[in-house]
């Protein structure tokens, strides 16, 4: 594909590296909608030239994959999960040029979450990639091995068992699966938008008769002044004292309202994660497409619509009084900030999950495993008096017990895996993390930091 100098090409970005995520903070996924995790959009992926498998496939979220959707291809019985990027096209932006070079994943693969396939990568049937992994341009995954961390140069043993209820059975599980996501998209729906605007239109229908309702106050402004007939700046002063008066009055009705169905969505949240999915614990596993991953969908899509909005990150108990209410063990004085979504969108497996007092984070850390081709659950802790604030991008994977003291630094897309970090008091960065000096670590600055990393 070649494009003239003038065009907007010229002025493209290279592939993302392994420092650069290109995924803007709360960008959307492309396509997906309300009907991501089911087989609706493997048929739209394929409604848009990408060769997709007819059978056992499973995605969460493609990005970057609209670029160019016809060199993107995913074999069948392969497990792709959240925030996976896909560059299918090399754009040299100095000669304005994009060459296509495609991407692959074969048959029985499980791709981690945003995991970054680089134009022309590749993973061979029955490989697979760890979370925020990248494979680099020009390299496959090797049959029965898994690439973990940035450079996908380091490759582990990787024998899945996979389990499967809907194998052979496609279409029972294709419309159980989009009707239970599009019923939780509205119930989410319900919750977030048409909850304060049915409170606000009875509110404001309730209040109209009282003396003191704006309608009621404009009325008796107008009478005085038609009876009196008052000069034109008593005229003009108590038309503005009314104005002030009817705005002040729905501004403060308005707020009321929204401070009255603020609470409903978490409310809503965690009374959907029992009723649906009920207690998980630690060790327990499900095959895949059964009744309980259908339930572990809806609760995980009711989930990504953030129960706590943005501005209450600072709020820092209302957002730990969230995690309790779902599950989650949660010490005194922990801080979900300053992306609280990270963390809380693991609502269905909170059980399992735990945070240490004083420990601060916003890294994505869940309990859930689908590394062997099947929903695991496993515990996962973050020790006391952590620090994990600025880890934007980073995971802590299921199984792991972060020691008390540890730090996570936001340099790069920061990965814990289980069994890494055993010492406490220690400073960690890298995919995988890697051990640094606490002092060291705190001489640098940000810059050479994430240079060294």
């Amino acid at each position: 594909v070649r494009r003239d100098p003038s065009s907007e090409l010229s002025g493209a970005s290279p592939p993302p590296t392994a420092r650069q995520d290109p995924r803007p903070v709360g960008s959307p996924a492309q396509v997906e909608g309300p009907a991501a995790f089911t087989p609706a959009v493997n048929g739209m992926w394929r409604r848009l030239g990408a060769r997709v498998g007819h059978k056992g496939v499973i995605l969460s979220e493609l990005f970057g994959a609209a670029e160019a959707p016809e060199l993107v291809e995913i074999g069948e019985n392969s497990y792709l999960g959240a925030n996976v990027v896909v560059r299918p096209l090399e754009v040299d932006a100095v000669r304005s040029v994009a060459a296509a070079r495609g991407v692959s994943v074969g048959a029985g693969c499980f791709v981690g979450p945003a995991t970054i396939f680089e134009p022309g990568s590749a993973v061979a049937a029955g490989g697979a990639t760890g979370a925020n992994s990248l494979v680099e341009a020009g390299r496959e995954v090797a049959s029965g091995r898994v690439a973990v961390g940035d450079a996908g140069r380091l490759t582990l043993a990787w024998r899945p068992r996979r389990l499967d209820a809907s194998d052979g059975n496609e279409m029972r599980w294709c419309l159980a699966s989009v009707a239970a996501m599009l019923w939780t998209e509205r119930l989410g729906s319900l919750a977030s938008h048409v909850a304060p605007r049915a409170l606000i239109w009875v509110c404001l229908t309730r209040v109209a008769g009282y003396a003191w309702a704006p309608p009621r106050q404009t009325a008796r402004v107008y009478a005085v002044i038609a009876d009196a007939r008052p000069a034109l700046e008593a005229r003009l002063w108590l038309l503005l004292l009314n104005f002030l008066y009817r705005n002040c009055v729905i501004v403060a009705l308005f707020s009321a309202c929204l401070l009255v169905t603020a609470p409903l969505k978490p409310l809503l949240h965690a009374a959907f994660k029992r009723l649906v999915l009920g207690k998980v614990r630690d060790g327990e596993e499900h095959p895949l497409r059964s009744a309980a991953h259908l339930r572990w969908m809806a609760v995980t899509k009711l989930a990504r619509m953030p129960a706590l909005d943005a501005g209450f990150r600072h709020v820092y108990e209302y957002a730990a009084a969230y995690a309790r209410g779902v599950g989650a063990r949660v010490g005194t004085r922990a801080r979900f900030y300053p992306w609280p979504s990270a963390f809380l969108s693991a609502a269905p497996e909170a059980d399992v999950l735990s945070i240490g007092d004083r420990t601060v984070t916003s890294a994505a850390t869940y309990g859930h495993d689908f590394s062997a081709l099947r929903l695991q659950f496993r515990a996962t802790s973050l020790g006391r008096d952590c620090d994990i604030a600025l880890s934007r991008y980073g995971q802590v994977l299921p199984g792991s017990a972060l020691p008390d003291g540890s730090s996570i630094h936001g340099a790069g897309r920061a990965t814990h895996l289980r069994g890494l970090a055993l010492e406490p008091n220690r400073a960690w960065t890298g995919n995988p993390v890697g051990v640094r000096d606490l002092e060291e670590a705190a001489r640098w600055g940000v810059g050479e930091f994430a240079d060294a990393v």
